[in-house]
């Protein structure tokens, strides 16, 4: 589903998008221009999509997981770049887990059994800023965030500080509130991020985009069309005893779209670098208290419910 917290996106990708959820595990945010026709900047160097577009295959690559969390918040926050993305989606798996953990504590005899047998968080992509490595080598399905196996005796005891993981309020409130703390900014950062999809020079790269998908999937004109198509391919493959071909066909459309979009990701990266530059400075107070305070949060929320921040990886 998509994270209707940080997304203010309005275009005809929202429909495909939508569409393309109702059979991967997780899936992002619109993007791109109107179907009608979301470097070097603050934060941990990240991987150029120039660098990263190999041709389709369909050999295996497991997922795997980064721990800790980030020296810089920044690409939590204001991701510029795919793979600054994967720290985006390890902030807000780490808040969904502390969620889904305080739940499921909650459930015995509490009647929240409903509650704690949801399906566990998973690492939201957002294809308002494509990871294309990411989906060349692993395709588009996203892997779960790394949960402990359950509450158990073994379970932290709660702080003294703060609402107890069943009071008033839902479990994880503390959680939410982290999010809350930043949110408000971030949903500011990917309006940003869409409008620079209106540049003339991302809707020329859009336009070659669609020629390059079109030979990989037959009747396919643009990246709408081609989301809807992963749609109904995976979607047909679902079923006992197909899970290997479908993983497959997968990789094989991640690989086909990491390679089609490359163009268009060497313009945006640029074009987002560039605006992230006076987006922080717009923001430099807010920036300042965010630094101080989110790393703590975190913390805290590792202790409560005896998690661990992580992220995708290569």
């Amino acid at each position: 589903m998509s994270d209707q917290r940080d997304t203010g996106r309005t275009s005809l990708r929202s429909t495909a998008l939508l569409a393309l959820a109702g059979v991967l595990t997780a899936v992002a945010t619109s993007c791109g221009p109107s179907g009608a026709g979301g470097t070097d900047g603050p934060g941990r160097a990240a991987e150029s999509v120039r660098t990263a577009q190999p041709p389709p295959s369909t050999e295996e690559r497991p997922a795997r997981v980064r721990y800790g969390v980030p020296d810089d918040i920044v690409p939590m926050l204001f991701p510029a770049t795919g793979a600054e993305t994967r720290q985006t989606q390890g902030l807000d798996g780490f808040l969904d887990l502390a969620r889904y953990v305080g739940t499921r504590r909650c459930a015995p005899g509490k009647g929240s059994a409903g509650a704690a047998d949801g399906p566990p968080p998973m690492f939201v992509r957002r294809f308002a800023v494509p990871d294309l490595a990411y989906v060349a080598a692993h395709g588009f399905t996203s892997p779960e965030v790394p949960a402990p196996a359950g509450p158990g005796p073994s379970a932290p005891p709660v702080a003294a500080s703060g609402p107890a993981p069943c009071a008033p309020g839902g479990a994880g409130a503390d959680a939410s509130e982290v999010g809350r703390g930043f949110a408000d900014l971030r949903a500011e950062w990917w309006r940003a991020l869409a409008r620079l999809d209106d540049d003339p020079e991302v809707r020329r790269a859009y336009g070659e985009a669609g020629g390059c998908l079109a030979p990989g999937v037959r009747g396919v004109a643009g990246e709408d069309a081609f989301f809807s198509r992963v749609d109904a391919r995976l979607h047909a493959l679902d079923g006992a005893g197909r899970e290997a071909e479908r993983a497959r066909e997968d990789r094989r459309l991640g690989a086909l779209y990491a390679r089609c979009m490359g163009p268009v990701e060497t313009v945006r990266e640029r074009l987002r670098a560039r605006h992230r530059q006076g987006f922080l400075l717009r923001h430099a107070d807010r920036l300042a208290v965010l630094r101080r305070t989110l790393p703590r949060d975190v913390a805290r929320l590792e202790s409560r419910y005896g998690i661990r921040f992580s992220s995708p990886r290569l």
